[in-house]
């Protein structure tokens, strides 16, 4: 009987991250989002035009699009 393998998920391209996730793996969707959430926090910051506090708006953006990413 062969050892269990474990999986280094941060050695992982996103691609298959990706397929994971869509597989229900929740460890690589975090991967993921921890990977990406600074750069979709920078964008949503760039393209968002607000008077208030523009840090929140961007987090709620991000929030928005990695939720609407998980459930496709």
């Amino acid at each position: 009987m062969e050892p269990a393998r474990t999986v280094d998920y941060g050695r992982l391209p996103d691609g298959v991250l990706v397929r994971m996730s869509r597989d229900g793996d929740k460890r690589a969707y975090g991967v993921l989002v921890a990977r990406h959430h600074r750069w979709v926090i920078g964008v949503a910051l760039s393209v968002w035009d607000s008077r208030g506090d523009a840090w929140q708006d961007a987090m709620d953006i991000a929030q928005n699009a990695f939720v609407n990413a998980y459930n496709g």
